[in-house]
């Protein structure tokens, strides 16, 4: 995987908006307890930051490597909250970890190790 990998992913966001708003596959982004706006505000800012950052290969193998490691964060908060609610009330509480979350784990994590290893900081120095 090259940097144009990362950008194009970046710039097909679009799609992943699409598979959330009319087909309600969200494989890109788990907030949990949020409201669609910010999912929405989310998809709306990364598709307008893929074409401002990937100009230059480091700041925009920072921003795949932020952003993925935020997108992770939230992934395992939304799979965390529910195990503890259920521990809180096992009646009415349901853990929900599926396929679209497992496809989202690895679209983030593969992400998020493309960008550490894409970075000119790293490579210069495992060149060393």
């Amino acid at each position: 995987m090259n940097f144009k990998l990362l950008q194009i992913y970046y710039l097909a966001t679009p799609v992943f908006f699409i598979l959330y708003y009319f087909f309600d596959i969200n494989l890109r982004l788990s907030i949990p307890g949020a409201n669609d706006y910010w999912l929405y505000l989310y998809y709306l800012v990364v598709f307008i930051a893929s074409f401002i950052v990937f100009k230059n290969i480091t700041v925009g193998a920072l921003f795949s490597l932020i952003e993925s490691s935020i997108n992770i964060f939230l992934l395992m908060l939304s799979v965390l909250m529910p195990v503890l609610n259920f521990g809180l009330d096992p009646e009415n509480s349901s853990i929900g970890f599926g396929l679209p979350e497992l496809i989202h784990f690895l679209f983030a994590g593969s992400i998020l190790l493309q960008s550490f290893y894409l970075n000119p900081i790293i490579l210069k120095n495992r060149n060393i």
